[in-house]
């Protein structure tokens, strides 16, 4: 079998060598590691112009230095302006309700591109303004969402359909899916209606340069599935950025319904906007990608963002020698040892932690453990007795369960596809392929 067994937080996983763009750098324009490679033909966005020298006003025309003209400006409230980039590479937002789109594909533009399978990477610090703001700002990125959004003249509720990924100014993390605003629902650890504290239960710090890699991908013809990784170690110096896994989860529609309260129906959106199902938001999209936080005053920096990279992916290609999650003892993230983790369809995470005493971040104090495949035999190997093991497909059904109290189990598999491999509450995937 020609392929290659490794590590990342995100699992053991085996890829043939093959797929578009094989020579294709690994690190994006900010040197940082990819996941997935570009989708062939597509055309990555970055925020390299504001690093122009060139100390700018965004308001409504959008930046003229964007070399693709895919900046737009979708806020609410009055400031003036409504962003402000220096020049050195941090663009902030200085309206309370500031809404960043990048509107790829309803403009004038020859380079039109419709974001579907969005791998988007970058980094966040909190502004002065925010003392007092929403626990549900912070940051904040959309994806699939529409061109015009709900804040815009002429905009459309059922256009503002958007996966979110948010780290949250209460210091909690979750994915938020909207399907007609102001209709939403989030989940975090596979719990619907549950945000999982980070920070060690603190709130998200200020004046700190927090990373955001946030990958969203028709895993097949009926879900979607969602990654989200942080890195909180490196300030955004891109040679010490340390990537570890926050989360995941998968959606395949209503069990999952995006509506408020965990309704599974919403009123006037029956075309979505040209869409005849209501459910293709899910699947298709509405192209726009955006970033935005939520304050409570104009004309004060309600938070900063720089390193921006934005990529339409192909999913069946990931970087087989990239290790974009760091299993470093220093890397930030996840949730306390009480959250769970969910065997439903709706995700499935990664690390549970525990909180550091001495540090305000949280760190993992749980040994992985490894997945090698020879034919249709999976070997799973711990260093601590795998007490309880199971094969999952991606809609979280379990194939097999044991109790072994080994450390070391061989899973038989029928077919070539994705796997979920959960031992003791860690979770890796595994792509198994068949010679």
């Amino acid at each position: 079998m020609n392929c290659r067994v490794f590590e990342l937080a995100l699992g053991a996983v085996c890829f043939l060598a093959f797929g578009v763009n094989a020579a294709e750098s690994p690190l994006d324009t900010f040197g940082l590691k990819k996941i997935f490679k570009t989708k062939d033909g597509s055309v990555e966005w970055n925020s390299a112009h504001w690093s122009n020298g060139e100390a700018r006003n965004l308001d409504w025309d959008g930046d003229r230095f964007d070399p693709l003209s895919w900046t737009d400006n979708h806020s609410g409230g009055s400031a003036s302006p409504y962003f402000k980039i220096d020049g050195q590479g941090v663009m902030q937002m200085m309206s309370k309700e500031p809404r960043f789109h990048i509107n790829a594909y309803d403009n004038s533009s020859a380079k039109r591109q419709f974001f579907k399978n969005v791998e988007w990477t970058g980094y966040y610090r909190r502004g002065a303004g925010t003392s007092d703001a929403p626990n549900w700002g912070g940051m904040v990125v959309g994806v699939r969402s529409g061109n015009l959004g709900h804040n815009s003249s002429g905009g459309n509720n059922c256009d503002a359909s958007t996966y979110y990924a948010r780290f949250r100014h209460d210091g909690a993390w979750d994915f938020e899916k909207e399907w007609k605003h102001p209709d939403s629902y989030y989940q975090s650890m596979g719990v619907i209606g549950q945000q999982t504290k980070l920070w060690g239960g603190a709130k998200l710090p200020a004046d700190r340069w927090i990373g955001m890699k946030y990958i969203v991908y028709n895993s097949d013809e009926s879900t979607v599935h969602l990654e989200l990784y942080i890195d909180s170690v490196s300030g955004g110096d891109a040679a010490k950025a340390v990537w570890q896994k926050v989360g995941e989860a998968n959606d395949a529609g209503k069990d999952w319904s995006g509506a408020g309260a965990g309704k599974t129906t919403i009123d006037g959106c029956s075309d979505y906007n040209g869409l005849t199902d209501a459910m293709a938001p899910i699947l298709e999209g509405h192209g726009a990608v955006l970033m935005r936080t939520d304050g409570q005053r104009d004309n004060e920096v309600q938070g900063e963002y720089k390193m921006v990279t934005i990529r339409e992916i192909d999913p069946s290609s990931p970087f087989t020698d990239a290790e974009p999650a760091g299993t470093s003892s220093d890397a930030s993230v996840t949730s306390s040892a009480s959250q769970t983790t969910s065997s439903d369809a709706n995700a499935t995470s990664s690390t549970s932690t525990d909180p550091s005493a001495a540090k305000d971040l949280v760190q993992s104090n749980v040994k992985m453990f490894s997945v090698t495949q020879q034919g249709k035999t999976l070997t799973v190997s711990s260093n601590e007795p795998i007490n309880e093991i199971s094969l999952l497909d991606l809609h979280g059904r379990v194939l097999q369960k044991g109790s072994p109290a080994t450390k070391s189990v061989n899973l038989a598999v029928a077919r070539p596809g994705v796997y979920l491999v959960r031992v003791n509450a860690q979770t890796k995937k595994v792509n198994v392929t068949f010679e």
